[in-house]
């Protein structure tokens, strides 16, 4: 499973590749490659649309130069999510696996005092080890949210999705969001999915 994610992945970038490259119309193909793993990639002038049932992005191309146009979350019931990033800040570095690498951008995290964080599946109430979504916020690298994976002290679902809110305390600008994945366990254990 892994390494198929990767390859859908790798042809994803080929493909934003190819368009940075020479435009929106030349696709080469792998529009249809990515199409038979279930992603969508659709063009209307300028733009490219890549997403599949669950999240979409969509890039438009402005001087040779690729830039995040709005970021689709179909997963919020009835009515999809559309995050519209805001001037200057529509380019973002994606990473979904672990890899040991240290962050490419290094800032001051922001004080997350009176943030919380709440889901909808997690595995004990309270703890460090398979604790609650709270345990995102704390800047605990040994602290960790775990998803619901037997009943004792559980709450939610064992099987995706899973839905994580975290509300701010006030309005808040940054310019990066990075989370750090579970710090122990099997390699994959704690990576976006």
């Amino acid at each position: 499973m892994r390494k198929r994610m990767q390859q859908i992945c790798a042809a994803a970038l080929s493909l934003l590749m190819i368009v940075t490259s020479s435009g929106i119309s030349g696709l080469g193909g792998i529009d249809k490659v990515l199409a038979a793993e279930g992603v969508q990639v659709t063009t209307s002038g300028s733009t490219i649309t890549i997403g599949n049932e669950y999240i979409e992005r969509t890039f438009s191309m402005t001087d040779g130069k690729l830039k995040t146009d709005s970021i689709t979350n179909k997963r919020t019931g009835d009515t999809p999510t559309v995050f519209t990033p805001g001037e200057g800040s529509e380019e973002f570095i994606v990473k979904t696996v672990k890899d040991g690498d240290t962050p490419v951008i290094s800032m001051d995290a922001l004080d997350r005092t009176g943030w919380v964080a709440t889901a909808d599946s997690y595995q004990n109430a309270s703890g460090n080890s398979d604790g609650p979504a709270q345990n995102l916020l704390d800047g605990n690298l040994q602290s960790i949210w775990h998803s619901k994976y037997n009943t004792s002290g559980a709450v939610g679902n064992t099987n995706f999705p899973y839905n994580v809110i975290i509300t701010l305390n006030g309005t808040k600008t940054f310019q990066s969001f990075s989370y750090t994945p579970r710090q122990e366990g099997e390699n994959t254990n704690g990576n976006l999915r």
